[in-house]
């Protein structure tokens, strides 16, 4: 082993899929370069072994190098939907080896200007100021190989349609390998203490949701997720499944004075023919119990329901008609992807699609035969980073008086990566 020592060395070795004495298999050398480089903790991987010779003894020889210890990235950049513009910024540290070898500090800081061009345009005198800081420890191989645990501390502040929120929260996590990469499990625990400096709805509303200027909400969960990973690769698969199960409970056990019990499957399946892939994506959320404001549901988006702007699929508060989020969600959505070739150097791609889906206040309220439906298409630039193009969708069903987005039939979404 070259360019490792002591702990890190130790972490090298607990990776290899090969030993002294077993016969020798290219697949070994492969798979222990993925699991290498996987861990996220250097920078490049090598794994060489020498045939040469007459030997039966193959020397293999693995080369790893950490890279720079220390990241800093600065970035900014903006979003649109059709009711507000944003401006964000990003802040973000990182250093390799903070405490051990294996462990790596992050500092995270994401402000937002966002403006509701209904009520201000582009005018910085009622701007909503958005942001959070986050720091997080990770400590890979975490008394055993591939088991990795973090902490995170952060305070949040956010203004919402019925709401500004703002706050520290704390979390601990746990994640594990039960099937080589493909099949994961994370545990942990989340804590926050949310403050609400304004309440833009209705105060019997609020009341009834159990929060107020005057009414903090104190939210602790124990957490647990599942992720079945079968796709040929997680950017822009072409075949393969993928699912995810995730569950948190509620409890003043967990140092919160809610009890609830949150459930969220998701499912997708992907699978291409004659150069067309074929996408199908499932997700069905249900909260029971005491729910907490923050926790509540809504839909909408490019990841989401692309009938709808981000959030804008859900319930509303009666009296200022502002989302407030349900307790019960179902988002579906089918796609056809294919490429269109490289007019003018430039490779392009293309998608229809159509969502289904809806939120409700209540569990037990959701009727998969009432759905909000709408179908669309759009144009894919394939650049090196991903898919960036332009979505339109035309709502199908429920765009009347009551309705979420009551009477809006086209929404236009300005995508980067595929939907899912």
């Amino acid at each position: 082993i070259v360019g490792a020592t002591g702990m890190l060395a130790d972490a090298v070795r607990a990776r290899l899929h090969f030993a002294p004495g077993e016969r020798f298999s290219g697949d070994a050398l492969d798979r222990t370069q993925t699991e290498l480089y996987a861990a996220g903790l250097f920078s490049s991987v090598r794994v060489d072994a020498n045939r040469e010779g007459t030997a039966t003894a193959i020397p293999v020889k693995v080369t790893v190098s950490r890279g720079e210890l220390n990241d800093l990235r600065v970035g900014g950049g903006g979003g649109v939907d059709p009711l507000t513009y944003f401006i964000r910024g990003r802040l973000q540290y990182s250093r390799q080896a903070f405490l051990t070898p294996l462990t790596s500090f992050v500092f995270d800081a994401r402000p937002e200007l966002a403006f509701d061009t209904d009520l201000c345009g582009f005018s910085f005198s009622c701007a909503e100021f958005r942001g959070r800081v986050l720091a997080r420890l990770t400590q890979q191989d975490l008394l055993f190989t591939n088991v990795k645990g973090d902490v995170e501390v952060g305070v949040e502040y956010l203004r919402l349609e019925a709401y500004t929120r703002t706050g520290p929260r704390a979390a601990l996590g746990l994640t594990a390998p039960l099937w080589q990469r493909k099949l994961q499990l994370r545990v942990g625990w989340q804590y926050a203490y949310w403050f609400f400096t304004h309440v833009y709805i209705d105060p019997g509303t609020a009341s009834s949701l159990g929060f107020g200027t005057d009414t903090p909400n104190s939210v602790g969960a124990y957490t647990a997720t599942l992720i079945l990973d079968l796709r040929d690769k997680p950017i822009e698969p072409t075949r393969g499944v993928y699912a995810e199960l995730r569950g948190a409970k509620g409890t003043p056990f967990a140092g919160g004075s809610f009890d609830y019990l949150e459930v969220t499957p998701e499912a997708r399946a992907f699978y291409t023919l004659l150069g067309t892939t074929a996408g199908a994506r499932v997700r069905i959320g249900r909260i029971t119990g005491d729910v907490p404001v923050s926790e509540r549901f809504f839909a909408g988006g490019v990841s989401s329901h692309r009938g709808f702007s981000p959030r804008r699929l859900s319930p509303a508060d009666p009296v200022t008609h502002l989302v407030i989020g349900g307790a019960e969600l179902l988002e579906t959505s089918f796609e056809l992807r294919h490429g269109l070739g490289s007019p003018w150097g430039i490779d392009l791609g293309g998608v229809v699609f159509l969502d289904g889906g809806d939120v409700t206040s209540r569990v037990g309220e959701l009727d998969v035969g009432h759905l909000h439906w709408a179908a669309g298409g759009g144009l894919r630039w394939l650049s090196p980073i991903g898919p960036v193009g332009l979505d339109i969708a035309y709502r199908l069903t429920r765009t009347g008086p009551g309705e979420p987005e009551a009477g809006t039939h086209f929404n236009f979404l300005l995508a980067v990566g595929e939907a899912f």
